[in-house]
């Protein structure tokens, strides 16, 4: 099922005979804001901000995940992914919305992820391995 535009509706369940089982009402809102989540220790999900440091070969697996006024919404949207300057590389990891970054090489970059017209982003340090 794709959303055409904002507004609610009712899906009804409805079986060969005609008659209504089951219904949910859904509701489609325009996102206002992208976010970059990463899987903590734990497990959960904590949204990722500001900078990561790795080190060379190391990964941090990311996912964008759009929002409406804070609320966390259904569904997955085309993202394009990009680092620059290109010391890391992404692997897919899930759906559009998943990537795996490896880290190749030190230096600073961005990580960006666009989706629908919203961008997120995150520094991304690449360390020398054996550097304190």
């Amino acid at each position: 099922m794709t959303a055409e535009g904002e507004g609610a509706s009712a899906i009804l369940f409805v079986s060969d005979g005609g008659n209504v089982l089951d219904f949910l009402h859904v509701w489609v809102k325009r996102p206002t804001e992208l976010a970059l989540l990463s899987q903590n220790t734990g497990g959960g999900m904590h949204e990722v901000r500001g900078t990561v440091e790795l080190l060379p070969r190391e990964s941090l697996r990311v996912r964008a995940t759009l929002r409406a006024d804070g609320v966390t919404l259904m569904g997955n949207a085309d993202t394009e992914w990009i680092v620059d300057p290109p010391i890391a590389r992404f692997l897919e990891e899930g759906d559009n919305g998943e990537r795996r970054i490896i880290a190749e090489r030190p230096g600073k970059a961005m990580v960006q992820a666009k989706s629908l017209g919203l961008e997120a982003t995150l520094e991304l340090v690449v360390a020398k391995e054996g550097a304190s």
